[in-house]
């Protein structure tokens, strides 16, 4: 369900009486009295935008937009700037924008441009021009302007062009400036530009593998840019930039418990050939001195869908394994979104088997460089990710001694056939319409629970939430249900059920180290290692 929105007065401390119940995203406008806000619907998607007034109950809140077709979710957005208020309507693939002055509150949104299949843009203020993102006539993003006044298609004009090599990810408008996050060859990297969009200065970072993630915290008005800094061997670091001076310095530096040392631990990206050639970038961190003789345990993570891109992110947690001799591996396998929208078309709809068969190539490559051995190999995934699990443990339920599927997606074939659910036609864009014989057929040609076989299915804990919204408690439930039915071997398959989960870790502080917890203990225990020893 959606929040329930709660006013306090902040100069008197006075917590008003009146409530709004299941609001997803809201905004204020300009004038400190009214909000928009997005409903949230039982079915886990928003269809409508309402404008409420303080001081009114939210009987007498006005429809500002109601979407039918749901396959696109509704949220409002402020500027960076706060000029403008933003609507956006957005599938997986497809967007579409309307906006409102946010000094006039009570006028009508202005559609920006009409939805086009297939094509999405994003709309950022700054001073009378929008600067839009889009992959229109872009497959990897490009950035155009648009007059504030009218910003249809036919005003825009090219201010970074479209690259094969990188992808244009997103962008942070400042008066003066705009900085790009950008992706080359799987590795994010920014560039700042002032605000004539001349020749941009790159920042630089050292480690060979890294992730990047900007801040929207520091001011529209300001020069400096903030953006967070972190890698498998070093935990998050916050940065703030100077775009006038090009000087940066750390505002904030995450420290790891228990005294940790990153000169003692190492990450390398590596390449592992798929069957059809294409080369599948890995990210590896253990610590240093690591003899490849196939005796190393090994945990190979992976997701790869929605274009979503999993980087080499620091884990204090992960430590328990790298300083028990433990390879960590993140396949970024394609339908992740690593090297651009290629790498995401190249795993969904009709290549999605391409997901899997990468993760089973990535496996092989680790195994066949010594890293580590089939017999020493865990594979973990989750939502997505734990769909990708259950579908490369049908296709080669010999390849890992252990498995590990956190709220695993498996039963994308019968979601996907009722259409009453939202998870459903959201996702249409993502797996198929099996409305279509030809959808129908792929996608239960891998979905995980249709094509569980007798065989002799590696240990495997399940981990899921009985209250997801996004993937239901029964996924986990008659997945297990059927493996156990069709389990011909000895190894363990154990389902753990969070009864007040949802879709990820449970809420409390310490809560989500206990789940981890019980993951690392499945997994040792399956290995046969000693939990206390530690190398």
């Amino acid at each position: 369900m959606g929040y329930t929105l709660r006013f306090k007065n902040l100069e008197t401390g006075e917590l008003y009486p009146e409530q709004v119940l299941n609001a997803a995203p809201f905004e204020w406008a300009n004038d400190n009295a009214t909000i928009f806000y997005s409903y949230y619907h039982p079915d886990g998607f928003s269809d409508k935008v309402y404008r409420h007034q303080l001081g009114t109950n939210q009987s007498e809140d006005a429809l500002v937009f109601h979407e039918e077709d749901h396959r696109f979710n509704l949220s409002v957005t402020k500027s960076k700037s706060g000029r403008y208020l933003y609507l956006y309507l957005e599938s997986r693939l497809t967007t579409e924008v309307h906006f409102l002055e946010a000094e006039d509150p009570l006028g009508a949104f202005q559609l920006a441009c009409a939805r086009r299949s297939g094509i999405q843009y994003f709309l950022l203020h700054q001073g009378d021009r929008f600067l839009i993102r889009t992959n229109d006539e872009a497959p990897n993003f490009r950035l155009m302007e648009a007059p504030v006044a009218n910003p249809c298609r036919e005003r825009w004009e090219e201010l970074i062009p479209n690259r094969d090599d990188t992808t244009l990810e997103s962008v942070e408008v400042f008066a003066r400036h705009f900085v790009l996050k950008e992706r080359a060859n799987g590795l994010a990297q920014l560039r700042v530009f002032d605000s004539e969009a001349a020749q941009g200065r790159a920042i630089h970072f050292p480690e060979s593998a890294y992730a990047l993630r900007l801040n929207d915290g520091p001011p529209y008005g300001g020069a400096k840019v903030r953006f967070e800094y972190t890698s498998m061997v070093t935990p998050k670091v916050i940065y703030e930039y100077d775009m006038d001076s090009h000087r940066r310095e750390i505002v904030k530096r995450a420290r790891a418990p228990n005294g940790y040392d990153p000169s003692q631990y190492q990450t390398e990206r590596i390449l592992a050939p798929a069957g059809d050639g294409t080369e599948v970038p890995i990210v590896l961190v253990f610590r240093k001195g690591l003899v490849r003789n196939g005796e190393n345990p090994l945990s190979l993570i992976g997701y790869g869908s929605y274009g979503f891109s999993i980087d080499p992110w620091f884990s204090s947690s992960r430590l328990s394994l790298l300083d028990r001799g433990f390879v960590v591996g993140i396949a970024q396998v394609r339908g992740g979104g690593e090297l651009g929208r290629s790498w995401h078309e190249g795993g969904r709809l009709f290549e999605k088997k391409n997901t899997f068969t990468d993760f089973i190539a990535c496996a092989e490559h680790l195994i066949e460089e010594k890293y580590t051995s089939q017999d020493k190999l865990v594979i973990t995934g989750g939502s997505a990710g734990g769909l990708l699990i259950g579908a490369v443990m049908n296709l080669r339920p010999d390849l890992a001694r252990v498995a590990v599927a956190g709220i695993p997606f498996v039963d994308v074939f019968g979601t996907m056939l009722d259409d009453s659910i939202a998870m459903a036609t959201l996702h249409y864009e993502e797996w198929g319409d099996p409305n279509r014989k030809r959808d129908y057929e792929y996608i239960k040609s891998y979905s995980p629970y249709e094509n569980v076989r007798d065989c002799d299915y590696p240990n495997l804990l399940i981990a899921a939430g009985f209250r997801d919204p996004w993937v239901p408690f029964w996924h986990p439930l008659k997945w297990m249900a059927r493996l156990r039915a069709h389990q011909r071997g000895d190894n363990r398959l154990l389902l753990r059920m969070n009864m007040s989960g949802g879709h990820g870790s449970s809420t409390g502080r310490f809560d989500p180290l206990k789940d981890r917890a019980f993951e690392y203990a499945f997994v040792l225990d399956r290995l046969g290692m000693d939990a206390a020893e530690t190398r």
